[in-house]
């Protein structure tokens, strides 16, 4: 899993190998509070905005099929 750019502004994209087939990307805060979630996407590539998501440290988790294929760090600013 890639993720660019990072740390983010606005949007962001997620870039993966293998190439996956109705995934869930679910976005964590410091706290483990899940904040965000994208259910059923595929493909190799998921691009996104931020939305209310304030500058901060999250955590980024990629399943599918109730099995975690990555794991990565996200980091939102709120200055460009």
């Amino acid at each position: 899993m890639f993720i660019y750019p990072n740390p983010v502004f606005t949007t962001v994209t997620i870039l993966f190998d293998p190439v996956l087939n109705d995934a869930e990307l679910t976005i964590y805060d410091l706290f483990g509070q899940k904040v965000k979630e994208i259910s059923h996407f595929s493909g190799s590539a998921l691009t996104f905005d931020r939305g209310s998501l304030v500058g901060s440290i999250y955590f980024v988790q990629i399943t599918q099929g109730n099995k975690v294929i990555a794991t990565g760090k996200l980091v939102i600013t709120d200055q460009y």
